[in-house]
């Protein structure tokens, strides 16, 4: 029986730790090393490779990356920082680039056309555990617009404003929220156990897609009214199908043409703002505050804590009475159950107040809204701000100081014999010292590039490595160029030039209001009155238009029916006889 040789597996046999503190050590001068490798006990031709060049200090077991890893960081930044900013980049789409990047800075690679392959992508991975493939979650753009620094600090400052001056900071109970939400009796098939590896799962769901409109309003406090549920109709007998005596208590119901909320019922979807809402809130002392548009996803505490949880329950409850019986159906007359259902198990007290809590109402505090939560909005920030990048790598360096790695640094101790006792000393020779001494002053002096191009070639090409530089500013330029490449091949958005000027966006007719709002202010309630007097005024013309038209239209009918008559009487009358 053959025998096989069993590889010994090369495992490190010191700290890597230890070796950064060695040649820390001898690259400030404090040992030599040989010194530095006794004491950290790491070996000596490791460290004398590490400083000198020779080798990476990250650089492990097994073939050396493609990429340097200082670029290879670059990338992996500004992917993550992509993903942040809303813009990810997909797993093809990063090796795409990464091969325009491998072109444009001429790396050589054993890649196949310039581009990185699977393998590569997934050694990136084992190399920086904290990269993975997620899928984002759909946000529109105007949110992701909205959603800036700047507005949120304004909304919080009035905000704190209206609390201090209204003494509410330390009354829940008077601190109201109020949102929609619209549920549809085709729900989402909650999660089952099935076989694994099964190409389709199928989940039975209501063929009726029946849109209803859910009011809830909830205070700091953690209570909640009862809710208003709008149904699609022209009359009241839309109602009747409905078996409104296992809905909550107290639910009231209305109809709307649509099923969505309209002014007759208090609310609009552009701006939440119907006047006769603000005068009654005038009237009863109530302030009304509305929030920065398209932000409802981190200052709305009904959408960050309770509506997520009510879609999952009232989903979980569609799929429970669905599998009790084949015969089961969502419906006019089963829907209101499962909406109560879902109604009691989401809007809970600690749920509430968690979104209060979370959106930074109450407590007030303005800090609760997370720095992430304003990262999409920088993309289109950069169109607004032109902030200059630096573009090409064209730029004059001063000459930069490196050692190349054919140079040692490494000098040999010269050892001489300590006499022990009261032996002889030996005579030493200064002129067998003194050339010794040249040729090693001469071996440490470092080359000076002056060419920053050529120099940044023999960079990436790992054949020289920066150690000390007397003038910061060449390596800092050098960075600066690979910087450069990867944003703006990464982060495409943030290379603006300056004397680009930025995108204007058209103001319509309908545009909503771009802040929050102050709704019983007079300045809106004169704007509402304004607004709701323009409105008579078209529905008038509009109705007089309407009315001339009509009148028109009967002139024509005359205009016919007189001539019809002529022509009638014309053919009755007999010729005469001569």
């Amino acid at each position: 029986m053959l025998r096989v040789k069993k590889t010994k597996s090369k495992e490190l046999k010191y700290d890597i730790t230890a070796l950064e503190n060695a040649i820390r050590s001898v690259k400030s001068g404090e040992m030599s090393v040989r010194k530095a490798a006794q004491h950290f006990n790491v070996p000596k031709s490791t460290v004398g490779d590490r400083v000198t060049g020779k080798r990476d200090l990250e650089v492990g077991r097994g073939r050396k990356p493609a990429l340097p890893l200082e670029l290879e960081k670059s990338i992996v930044q500004s992917v993550k920082r992509a993903s942040q900013l809303g813009v990810g980049l997909s797993r093809k789409q990063l090796l795409t680039r990464t091969g325009a990047l491998v072109k444009k800075l001429k790396i050589k690679t054993p890649f196949k056309n310039s581009t990185p392959g699977k393998d590569w992508w997934q050694s990136l991975k084992e190399r920086h555990p904290d990269l993975t493939i997620r899928k984002p979650e759909k946000t529109g753009a105007l949110r992701c617009r909205m959603m800036n620094r700047q507005k949120v600090e304004a909304y919080f400052q009035d905000l704190g404003l209206i609390l201090t001056q209204k003494n509410l900071l330390e009354k829940p109970k008077m601190i109201w929220n109020m949102d929609e939400c619209g549920k549809s009796f085709e729900h989402n098939p909650v999660k089952v156990v099935a076989e694994k590896g099964a190409k389709n799962v199928p989940g039975r769901t209501s063929a009726i897609s029946t849109h209803v409109t859910i009011v809830a309003c909830v205070n700091a406090m953690g209570d909640k009214m009862s809710p208003l549920l709008v149904v699609k109709g022209k009359t009241e007998r839309s109602i009747f199908g409905f078996n409104t005596q296992e809905a909550p208590s107290g639910t009231m119901w209305d109809y709307q043409e649509s099923g969505w909320m309209d002014d007759r019922i208090g609310e609009r979807h552009s701006s939440h703002e119907s006047l006769a809402l603000i005068q009654e809130g005038i009237k009863e002392d109530v302030v009304v505050l509305s929030l920065p548009p398209h932000t409802t996803h981190y200052l709305q505490p009904l959408d960050r804590t309770v509506f997520g949880p009510f879609s999952k329950q009232y989903d979980r409850a569609c799929s429970e009475f669905l599998q009790q019986n084949i015969l089961h159906k969502v419906d006019k007359w089963t829907f209101p159950t499962l909406f109560h259902t879902a109604w009691n198990s989401a809007l809970t007290n600690e749920n509430i107040k968690s979104g209060f809590r979370a959106c930074g109402i109450y407590p007030f505090n303005p800090l609760a809204i997370p720095e992430c939560a304003y990262l999409p909005s920088e993309p289109s920030q950069y169109t607004e701000q032109s902030n200059s990048v630096m573009k090409s790598t064209e730029a004059e360096l001063p000459s930069t100081s490196a050692s190349a790695l054919g140079t040692s640094t490494e000098i040999e101790a010269i050892e001489t014999m300590v006499p022990s006792g009261d032996g002889p000393v030996s005579n030493v020779n200064h002129s067998q010292i003194l050339p010794l001494i040249a040729d090693i002053t001469d071996s440490l002096q470092q080359p000076e590039i002056d060419d920053p191009q050529h120099l940044l070639e023999l960079i990436l090409q790992n054949k020289i490595e920066v150690v000390a530089t007397a003038n910061e500013e060449g390596v800092a330029a050098v960075s600066d160029m690979w910087n450069a490449e990867v944003t703006s091949l990464f982060l495409p958005f943030s290379n603006v030039s300056e004397n680009k000027k930025p995108t204007e966006v058209k103001k319509t007719k309908t545009a909503s209001h771009q802040s929050h709002r102050l709704l019983t202010s007079e300045e809106v309630v004169q704007e509402k009155l304004l607004l709701a007097k323009k409105k008579e005024e078209k529905e008038n013309k509009k109705l007089e238009n309407k009315l001339k038209k009509a009148e028109r239209e009967m002139k024509k009918v005359e205009q016919v029916l007189k001539k019809s008559n002529q022509c009638k009487i014309s053919k009755c009358k007999k010729p005469k006889l001569e």
